[in-house]
């Protein structure tokens, strides 16, 4: 027998994230954001049969204003993606954008262990799951014009994981910032120097 969460279980839900919404403060200036929505559904078997339970995942970018020329800050963002090796799959010049699409990991991002920029859970050990998992990792980088000449960086990062010795459903990861912020910074510090 195959059943959907009931309506009034859906409409709670929603009333609830609504209420949650509104009570977040709200950004006096608010800046350029990225938001990937991405459907999940989680299927539990019971005695009386399976439920299906589907939710949306909500990615969001993170932004950084720096002091440095949008253009300038565009010409170092190749050499950076380089540095934090992380696999250049598309760019695109006009929009300023570069990324990389689908890369397969192993415990490590270059010399960065892969829990430093992303939490998928932790094992049976007590381990997080981005470390001993195969992490299927999405990074995205846009430079845009902000106020005073300066330039707003905004990465995204969106993972899963999926174990490695066993066969298994992958399991949503997600960021801790701290990959966008180095991006971020690694722009900045190349800006300054000649």
């Amino acid at each position: 027998m195959h059943r959907s969460l009931p309506a009034a279980f859906r409409l709670a839900s929603s009333a609830a994230l609504l209420a949650l919404a509104a009570c977040a403060p709200a950004a006096s200036n608010p800046s350029p954001e990225q938001v990937a929505l991405t459907p999940t559904t989680t299927r539990v078997e019971t005695a009386d049969g399976a439920m299906e339970a589907r939710t949306m995942a909500e990615d969001r970018s993170v932004v950084q204003t720096i002091k440095a020329a949008p253009d300038v800050a565009w010409s170092k963002l190749p050499a950076v993606y380089g540095e934090l090796q992380i696999p250049v799959t598309g760019y695109v010049d006009p929009a300023k954008q570069i990324m990389s699409k689908g890369t397969r990991l192993r415990g490590r991002l270059g010399k960065l262990r892969l829990s430093q920029i992303i939490t998928c859970g932790t094992d049976i050990t007590g381990d997080d799951k981005a470390n001993t998992y195969e992490v299927s990792l999405d990074v995205s980088t846009v430079v845009s014009p902000a106020a005073n000449g300066q330039a707003n960086v905004s990465s995204m990062v969106t993972a899963n994981a999926r174990p490695m010795a066993t066969s298994g459903d992958p399991v949503r990861c997600v960021t801790t910032g701290s990959l966008e912020r180095r991006i971020a910074n690694a722009i900045l510090v190349k800006t300054a120097t000649p």
